[in-house]
């Protein structure tokens, strides 16, 4: 297993490595020893060990190579199934219906009458608990006149070090776990069918029920790392939005009036290509320095 790990990590960058490759390297032992109990473990022994020695090596570099694949296809699918996760549920079928149905269930009264910046307005309520942390998380910009969306990519280049480091943490946390539960998912469709075909009959039951559970809890600890995510999404709105405004060498407002027009009207810019007519005041850009004195004559 070291040599495994030290090639994969040759392969893959530290993120990938823990939020995919070893989740996937998991679940292909957990199928693997199914199929093995399967098959028989005796014959399984007797047929790995029959194998000349240049053949077991090709195997596992092979598996190696087969895993490093799966855990980059995984990682390109992640976006896509967190947001399936969020409540983007309009591409499957009767996903809007069952979505408007379930919206209204995560409204909390309570929690929006004592924090009610914890939760999305209602016109934007999502279906899920999940999607509803991170939608709220993504509104904060909208109090300075921002759209995160938009917005979050150029700030986050401009943003410390030291906050990158914290938030590249909680993201890695939050992918391990939305992997952990889609994988869970998974095995408990694929593990409960294959130990139904190959195993005794309360095989299945174990496989589907661990694989529900392992898919429950994931999506419990997904949540509580949604809410640190967008604690940092929070922190980098409120404390280093103006860096930005630096970064492209603007300046900053005077007023909480004059920050949200000079945000509305970059926004417009980045997104329309101009400003509103009669609106580029508001960008903030630098006074011309004023013309040195000329030399007065004889002195």
């Amino acid at each position: 297993m070291p040599g495994l790990l030290q090639t994969a990590g040759g392969l893959l960058e530290r993120r990938l490595l823990t939020t995919a490759w070893l989740p996937v390297v998991l679940f292909g032992v957990l199928i693997g020893t199914l199929t093995a109990c399967g098959a028989g473990l005796a014959r399984v022994r007797h047929a790995w060990h029959g194998l000349p020695a240049d053949l077991r090596v090709l195997t596992l570099v092979l598996t190696v190579v087969i895993t490093v694949v799966l855990a980059q296809l995984l990682d390109a699918a992640r976006p896509g199934l967190i947001r399936l996760y969020e409540g983007y549920w309009n591409s499957l079928p009767y996903g809007d219906h069952v979505a408007d149905r379930l919206r209204q269930r995560h409204e909390d009264p309570v929690a929006r009458a004592e924090r009610p910046w914890t939760l999305p307005t209602p016109g934007r309520l999502m279906p899920t608990r999940f999607g509803n942390v991170i939608r709220a998380a993504e509104q904060q910009a909208q109090r300075y006149g921002m759209d995160a969306v938009t917005a979050w990519p150029r700030l986050y280049v401009t943003l410390p070090e030291a906050f990158t480091q914290h938030f590249a943490t909680a993201c890695a946390r939050l992918d391990l776990m939305v992997t952990i539960s889609a994988l869970g998912a998974v095995f408990a469709v694929c593990g409960g069918g294959l130990a139904a075909a190959t195993l005794p009959w309360y095989a299945a039951p174990l496989c589907g029920v661990g694989g529900a559970l392992t898919c429950w809890l994931g999506l419990r600890a997904a949540q509580r790392a949604a809410f640190a995510y967008g604690e940092l999404v929070r922190v980098a709105f409120d404390v280093h939005r103006w860096l930005l405004l630096d970064a492209i060498g603007l300046r900053r407002p005077p007023s909480y009036a004059a920050e949200i027009q000079q945000w509305r009207q970059l926004h417009q810019i980045w997104q329309r290509g101009s400003p509103d007519a009669d609106c580029a005041r508001y960008l903030g850009y630098p006074e011309p320095a004023p013309d040195p004195a000329p030399d007065r004559p004889g002195t």
